[in-house]
């Protein structure tokens, strides 16, 4: 089964710091998801302004992270882009699709998993305008997945 071309609604530039090095010289594994990570709040962020819901205090859970590491970013890079869609949407969790890259060159890609919370913290479906903000950022359809 072939994979559905995203296309890419969000971008936004991360400062790369020098304690992001291993002793290597290149970026280490770890901060790319923290770079996700950054352009994920900025998400959450553009969310609230947008569906009025503040999704960073109402709650959710990450509750997978994958990444593909395709090409290391070395020392002296003092910002990458980050890339981010919203692949899939589900009853109560949706996927986010980002690129990381370097120079313009995918340096990794990722994918994580978020699962909306209530005040219990218990998973809750996404809202109609969630689902319709969601929408916008990459998912034409819904999963036909019930998580």
């Amino acid at each position: 089964m072939s994979e559905a071309v995203l296309e890419f609604s969000l971008s936004i530039p991360v400062e790369v710091r020098f304690a992001d090095h291993d002793v290597f010289g290149h970026v280490n594994h770890v901060h790319f998801v923290r770079y996700c990570e950054q352009h994920r709040i900025h998400f959450m962020s553009l969310w609230r302004d947008e569906c009025g819901v503040d999704v960073l205090d109402r709650g959710f859970v990450v509750a997978r992270v994958e990444c593909d590491y395709l090409r290391p970013i070395g020392y002296g890079t003092a910002s990458v882009d980050v890339e981010m869609c919203v692949e899939r949407i589900g009853r109560t969790s949706f996927t986010l699709r980002y690129n990381v890259l370097s120079n313009g060159a995918v340096s990794a890609s990722l994918r994580a998993v978020i699962v909306l919370t209530d005040s219990e913290g218990r998973p809750r479906p996404v809202g109609d305008s969630e689902r319709r903000f969601l929408r916008r950022h990459g998912a034409s359809e819904d999963s036909s997945k019930s998580s």
